[in-house]
């Protein structure tokens, strides 16, 4: 398998990971990189949730010796890298022409140009972070 797409895919997997913890450690703990969160599931449903995280690492693990992934040579330039790009197809999905196009017009003018200025500014300052590690 070529280098990049190694990287791409160890990268992905262990940013996937990472969600996946962090919603395993909210239910366990109550403790989350989110504040604020109200936790509206039935005892039930939370052993549902972590049945099928569960599943979801098995698979994860089984993704990483298929594609002989070795954690101790993973580095931190690439995992900052693939996330900025995860980061990068999130706020494009923010531009107003594409919100208006999937979910119809914004009403304000004044709402459409803050966040088209947000998303403007975020872009920026991820491609810096891009820059910081060496990636252009």
């Amino acid at each position: 398998m070529e280098t990049q797409h190694y990287m791409r895919i160890k990268a992905s997997l262990a940013y996937i990971e990472s969600i996946l913890k962090d919603i395993d450690d909210g239910i366990s703990s109550g403790e989350s990189i989110y504040k604020n969160i109200h936790n509206d599931l039935t005892p039930e449903q939370l052993a549902k949730v972590k049945s099928e995280i569960k599943k979801m690492k098995s698979l994860l693990k089984k993704a990483k010796e298929e594609f002989n992934i070795k954690e101790d040579t993973f580095q931190l330039s690439h995992l900052i890298y693939t996330s900025s790009s995860y980061i990068w197809e999130t706020l494009e999905d923010l531009w107003t022409h594409k919100l208006d196009k999937a979910y119809g017009k914004i009403k304000s003018e004044e709402k459409k140009e803050k966040l088209n200025a947000l998303v403007k500014e975020l872009l920026e300052h991820n491609h810096k972070l891009n820059a910081l590690i060496g990636y252009k």
